[in-house]
């Protein structure tokens, strides 16, 4: 039986392409989740097409008594609408957003962009099971559309995204949500669950272990799951190698000193584990 002694549930909407939140400067961000707890979000969309024009001629004398004009950004976002009456601009309503409509490297369907405040290190589990579409998740310590820490396009029993990883730090993490193809798009219910008691010694199977750390020409890797492929980036973000994991050690013997963060891929699940070493 699960042990939970914190979780978060998130129940959200992705309808259109123009779904997004009204970033107010005066007002914590919408985006932003402190776990645990939970929240109810009312997602926004702006108006789609192109209408951009509507003159009104109220008096029927030919000419235009009052005129809309609306202004869109390149994600489809209304962003400014203007009213005039008469000749004289009555009223100009602006709007930002935080939301990007694509993550390309992620999927080909539409995004939301969380903030999730961790409160302590641990195993976390981030889950998407029960949504209405296929979905894929993304974690990063330093921006959205990135996938440094995990990224997962299954794992729950109907195909919905899931992972659990351990958070070596507290803070604010950059979780995005995206659908995997152009048309996944609908509700979903984000849980953010700390696991302990039975839950994280079977999560610590799991995970990647690395050694020696610090290394200096070779890091050997040990996991229960699948690997097959791996990535290595250093701390600017760049790839410096990548390769099959053919034998569980990695020569990386032409890397310069310094701190690199290497991601496997699980062939069984679809999912990207990430874990920090030093050379």
């Amino acid at each position: 039986m699960n042990n939970y002694i914190s979780s978060l549930v998130i129940s959200c909407v992705l309808i259109s392409s123009n779904i997004s939140y009204a970033q107010n400067a005066d007002v914590m961000p919408q985006n932003l989740i402190n776990a645990p707890g939970v929240f109810n979000f009312n997602t926004a969309s702006s108006i789609t097409g192109n209408r951009t024009r509507i003159e009104y001629d109220r008096d029927g004398d030919g000419t235009a008594d009052e005129i809309t004009t609306t202004t869109y950004d390149a994600n489809g976002n209304r962003t400014r609408e203007e009213r005039e009456q008469n000749g004289v601009t009555t009223s100009i309503r602006k709007t930002s957003y935080f939301n990007s409509i694509l993550c390309l490297d992620l999927g080909e369907g539409l995004v939301h962009k969380l903030q999730v405040v961790i409160p302590e290190s641990g195993v976390w589990r981030f889950a998407l099971c029960g949504s209405t579409f296929q979905n894929v998740l993304a974690l990063s310590s330093s921006d959205y559309c990135d996938s440094t820490l995990f990224y997962a396009s299954d794992g729950c029993s109907n195909g919905d995204a899931s992972v659990d990883i351990r958070l070596e730090q507290e803070g604010t993490y950059y979780l995005t949500v995206a659908g995997k193809g152009e048309t996944d798009k609908g509700d979903y219910n984000l849980e953010i669950t700390r696991l302990q008691g039975l839950d994280a010694p079977s999560i610590e199977k799991e995970m990647i272990s690395i050694y020696p750390n610090p290394a200096r020409n070779q890091i050997t890797v040990s996991s229960s799951i699948t690997v097959g492929s791996y990535r290595i980036f250093n701390t600017l973000g760049e790839q410096v190698l990548n390769g099959n994991l053919i034998s569980p050690s990695i020569n990386i013997e032409a890397l310069n000193s310094g701190s690199y963060f290497l991601m496997l891929d699980d062939k069984n699940s679809n999912q990207t584990y990430h874990k920090k070493f030093i050379k």
